[in-house]
């Protein structure tokens, strides 16, 4: 089964500085961002499903998720400038529709606009990303891989899985404002055919 905007995934992301400012404050909400997945219904082989959402390849097997491609949310390593984050989050639009059999079916994938939603000026004190999806485990892998990647250690970031949401907590060192925010939302539209 081939299906396009099934899953109401979706993204959260607040920062704010040490001082709370309002000028100085973000608040996104990226909800409804759409989904393409794969459901595979095999007699002879484990089945799986392959689905792409917050711009992320997540393959599923059983009770088990994982992160086949990273999604677009990098992590500056620490240094004399704090830490930079760079969340580019991927909308899929076009109707829902399911496609269910054994031929050959397309995804027909057209991008439609690219904004900056915040571009980064001002620093902060702590960034959140939440991250709403059915594989809360693929997801809480990411974000820790990628904070020790990056570097960062237990007393800078915090991962928690609750439910079917995953939340990322970024803090600046001592509550000062050095974390860096940049977003930007790319939107693509997404169509079934049968070939």
């Amino acid at each position: 089964m081939l299906s396009a905007n099934d899953n109401g995934c979706g993204m959260w992301i607040d920062a704010n500085n040490a001082s709370g400012m309002v000028p100085y404050s973000s608040d996104v909400s990226l909800t409804g961002l759409g989904s393409i997945s794969y459901r595979s219904c095999n007699n002879y082989y484990l089945n799986q499903i392959f689905e792409y959402e917050n711009g992320a390849l997540i393959l599923v097997q059983e009770d088990r998720s994982l992160m086949k491609l990273a999604p677009a949310i990098t992590l500056q390593q620490p240094g004399e400038t704090g830490i930079g984050v760079d969340v580019n989050a991927i909308e899929i639009t076009g109707d829902k529709r399911s496609i269910s059999s054994n031929a050959v079916e397309e995804v027909r994938l057209t991008s439609d606009s690219r904004e900056l939603l915040f571009s980064g000026d001002h620093p902060f004190s702590y960034v959140e990303i939440t991250v709403f999806t059915e594989y809360p485990d693929a997801w809480a892998q990411y974000f820790n891989a990628t904070a020790a990647g990056a570097g960062l250690n237990s007393s800078e970031y915090a991962v928690d899985v609750s439910g079917m949401s995953v939340n990322f907590l970024l803090v600046g060192d001592a509550g000062v404002d050095d974390i860096t925010l940049r977003i930007r939302k790319s939107t693509i539209e997404a169509r079934l055919d049968v070939i």
